[in-house]
Formats: structure tokens, sequence, C-alpha cells
């Protein structure tokens, strides 16, 4: 090797290991934060148990979620016939409702219960995806369960495009002392996978008490 190539080694080897460090601190940079995310969203969502008032169900919710206002269920739910009771996270995008009626349906109707209620979601969104129906037993009651993702296409049209609607539903009916009782999970369908496991479980605590 010749003085004058050994000379531009020496110039090109700090510059070329500069480089190489710069790109490994960005890289650094730009991974960490998806790793915290990932972690972050990874991280088990704990439930509190809580008794609803007014009513006889206890159920649990995430330590997070709020009971909503009169105010949030009036500009979130167009009904003129307001929940039991919804709770929702801090952002109201992820939403628990109950809702107890008086019926005169017996307990031995609820597998009924739950065919005529799908008919009602289905008539609800113009794309019902079923991911899965079934009658289910949690501490030793029985209740009807329906997952689905309802969809709504983008209205070009509309004055206010909201776009594309998708969110995932876990939907439990039962029938007792008296009444119709429907529990209702839901959040966005782009929220499922971190939502699904967690619904399930709220679903699967749920305990009615005698009044």
């Amino acid at each position: 090797m010749t003085w004058q190539r050994f000379k531009a080694r020496k110039h090109i080897l700090p510059y070329s290991n500069m480089i190489l460090q710069r790109s490994l601190a960005l890289f650094t940079g730009l991974l960490l934060p998806s790793i915290l995310l990932f972690s972050f969203q990874n991280q088990p969502i704990k439930l509190s148990r809580v008794r609803v008032e007014n009513t006889n169900v206890s159920v649990s919710v995430p330590k997070n979620f709020h009971l909503m206002t009169d105010d949030e269920v009036a500009s979130k739910y167009f009904s003129t016939q307001r929940p039991t009771a919804i709770f929702t996270d801090a952002n109201n995008k992820v939403d628990f409702g109950i809702n107890l009626t008086e019926t005169e349906w017996r307990e031995r109707d609820v597998v009924m219960l739950g065919k005529f209620s799908k008919a009602s979601i289905m008539n609800g969104y113009p794309k019902v995806t079923i991911l899965q129906e079934k009658a289910v037993t949690v501490h030793g009651k029985q209740f009807y369960l329906i997952e689905f993702i309802g969809e709504i296409p983008e209205d070009t049209k509309a004055i206010l495009n909201k776009g594309k609607i998708s969110r995932y539903h876990l939907m439990q009916y039962t029938i007792g002392y008296g009444n119709q009782y429907v529990f209702n999970f839901n959040c966005p369908s782009s929220m499922k996978a971190t939502w699904q496991n967690p619904a399930r479980n709220m679903m699967n605590s749920i305990k009615l008490v005698p009044f």
C-alpha cells in the first residue's frame, strides 16, 4: 500500500465510522418509540368490580373507565331512551353499556331473545360480519352472546362526512327478575385486537344478584 493510499484510508475510516454511528442513532431513535408503544399497548388491562347503581348488576370494568354523563350520552348516542348505564374510557372511544327493561319474556326464552336481537343488529348496520353467536353460561346464568363488526360506508354526499365507520361489538343478553338485560361492549374495529380479550373478561364477570 502506498503512503498516499494509506493517508486517504485514514481519512475515510473515521468518516465511515461517523456515518455508521449516525445511522445507528437514527435507527434507534425511530425504533425505540415503536418498541415502547408496542409494550404499552400489550400491557394487561386491569379490571375492577363495580355494582351498577340502581340495578342488581355487578360487573368488572377497566379501572380507568368512568360513567358517562347525560351530556356525553346525548352527544354520542342519538336515542330517546337513555341506557341504564354506560362506562367509557378517557377518550370516549371504548364503551360498555348496560340496559335493563321490564319484560314478559321468561328466563327460558334467552336464546329466542338473542335471535330477535340479532335481527335488529342486522338492520342497524348496512354491513354486519358475525364473528360468533352462541348461548353461554356465566356464574350459573344463561346468556346469549353475539360478537360482530358493524360497518357504515363513507357517505361522500353527507354535509359532515365522517368517512367509513366500523365498530367491534360484543353483546350479551339475558332475562331475570322480570327484566331483560343487554350488555354491549363496543370500540372502533381498529382497536379490536387490544380490547377483544378484556371485553370477554368483562362479559364473563357479570353477576346478577337479588334486588
